[in-house]
């Protein structure tokens, strides 16, 4: 048996701990401040705006087995963070 075969069987035994990896990886990327070329830098980072990446990224670790309810979630931090102007990267 091979490493990927071996890592297959060991991301379906545990499929809430695989999705949890990339959540965080989304967590922390979307804390990063994109400030593009010429324009005005962003405003230092809320409590508001952490709070918000937070509750969006930890709803992705639910994604397999309540899809729905995660597409609620997240399209409704999605588009408070825009209309509270607190979106801080290209993840919101």
């Amino acid at each position: 048996m091979g490493r990927l075969e071996r890592w297959r069987r060991t991301a379906a035994a545990h499929p809430t701990v695989v999705d949890a990896l990339p959540a965080a990886v989304l967590f922390a990327a979307s804390l990063l401040p994109v400030n593009p070329p010429g324009g005005p830098p962003r405003a230092p980072l809320t409590a508001g705006a952490v709070l918000l990446a937070l509750v969006g990224s930890a709803a992705l670790v639910l994604r397999r087995r309540h899809p729905l309810p995660v597409l609620a979630v997240v399209t409704v931090v999605a588009a408070t963070a825009l209309l509270a102007q607190q979106a801080r990267g290209p993840l919101v």
